[in-house]
């Protein structure tokens, strides 16, 4: 008797669990979003009014953010290859990593392309640009975190004490 107790209540904690794991990854990706934004904002101030190159830019970035991963592989990557390269093979594969969408990680992929070539004035405006339209990803990511993000919890409990129920 005590075993299958013991073994419907880790029935009932993997299922929760499962749950937990579903809003966790609702969670990384507003926060990536947010903290790549702030990046991106923080690149067109300093493009903006010190006119410096990106490299030494993102070399100077000194936030805590889970960001400070992928400059640092960014930064590793442009000791040897052009902008554009690195950071494509730097955001490569971040959506399983941080809970972006696929279009998202295209977006963020495609910035690295589209910033290198351009003059001062475009590459604000390319800043502006993106700012704007990840800006509006962020905001639907919280959305969906606050209308969605405890249901996963709930359902995983659900399904696990009704499982429980069933083979008590």
């Amino acid at each position: 008797m005590n075993i299958k107790i013991l073994g419907l209540f880790i029935v009932v904690i993997s299922c929760f669990l499962v749950g937990v794991s579903v809003y966790e990854k609702y969670y990384r990706r507003t926060v990536f979003l947010k903290d790549y934004i702030d990046l991106i904002i923080y690149l067109k101030n300093e493009i903006n009014y010190t006119q410096n190159q990106i490299y030494s830019i993102l070399a100077g970035y000194q936030k805590n953010t889970q960001l400070n991963l992928y400059i640092s592989r960014l930064l590793k990557h442009l000791k040897s290859n052009s902008l554009e390269y690195s950071w494509i093979k730097t955001f490569e594969g971040s959506s399983e990593e941080t809970g972006i969408s696929k279009d998202e990680e295209n977006i963020i992929k495609e910035f690295g392309n589209e910033l290198c070539s351009k003059d001062l004035e475009m590459q604000i405006n390319i800043l502006n640009y993106h700012i704007q339209k990840l800006t509006i990803h962020l905001n639907e990511a919280i959305e969906i975190k606050k209308s969605k993000g405890k249901l996963p919890i709930i359902l995983g409990l659900g399904v696990g004490l009704f499982i429980a129920i069933i083979f008590i």
